[in-house]
């Protein structure tokens, strides 16, 4: 687990380092989920109930990562953060066959039309996003972890913020160099959370 988060940081610095002399790639963009799906695969923790949700939302990540970050598809992007969202909400609440049928759906209908839909998958994404964030302090037994939880998805909104900000104004170098610090510290600290409750590192114990 150290090492995973030591990996974690010192990726973080350099993308840092490159942000400050002026070398950042957007192929830097997938190196944090990167990390946290190659240590998902060779840890070798017991597997606790619900873990599988969040592996599949790391893999989710990525492939929205890609799309976001890589190939400028930006509502087939963020349908791959919804799927994520759903993921977490199955984590809390359990599976549910037919919101899995709606997901895998908006999805495949964002790769046909990708920009003319964006705002509605922004707000199914938000709409998500509050939700996870009910259930999370309604379905845990543990105060604690909950709020670790909440943590994680407070992070992945702060991100969330600063790419919208970043993308959508005319930003000085030196202030997107900060907000881009800010995005990408809130995000690996989120999929370190997510990493580690999906390895059974922290446990969410359900009702």
């Amino acid at each position: 687990m150290c090492l995973y988060i030591l990996f974690e940081v010192i990726y973080l610095l350099i993308i840092f380092i490159n942000f400050f002399i002026g070398t950042y790639s957007e192929i830097l963009n997938i190196g944090p989920v990167l990390i946290s799906i190659i240590y998902t695969i060779i840890n070798k923790s017991k597997e606790v109930k619900g873990n599988i949700y969040l592996i599949l939302s790391l893999f989710f990540s990525l492939l929205g990562d890609i799309f976001f970050l890589l190939i400028d598809k930006h509502a087939v992007g963020i349908s791959s953060f919804i799927i994520v969202q759903i993921f977490y909400l199955f984590f809390l609440i359990g599976r549910s066959n037919k919101i899995l049928l709606f997901a895998l759906l908006n999805f495949i209908i964002c790769c046909i039309f990708d920009q003319k839909i964006i705002i509605i998958q922004v707000i199914i994404y938000a709409l998500l996003f509050i939700i996870n964030i009910i259930f999370s302090t309604i379905k845990t037994k543990s105060k604690k972890v909950s709020a670790l939880f909440i943590v994680s998805l407070i992070c992945l909104l702060i991100c969330d913020i600063n790419v919208a900000i970043i993308s959508k104004t005319d930003l000085s170098q030196s202030l997107k160099i900060a907000l881009s610090i800010i995005e990408w510290t809130s995000y690996t600290l989120n999929l370190i959370l997510v990493t580690l409750l999906a390895n059974g590192l922290i446990m969410i114990k359900m009702e």
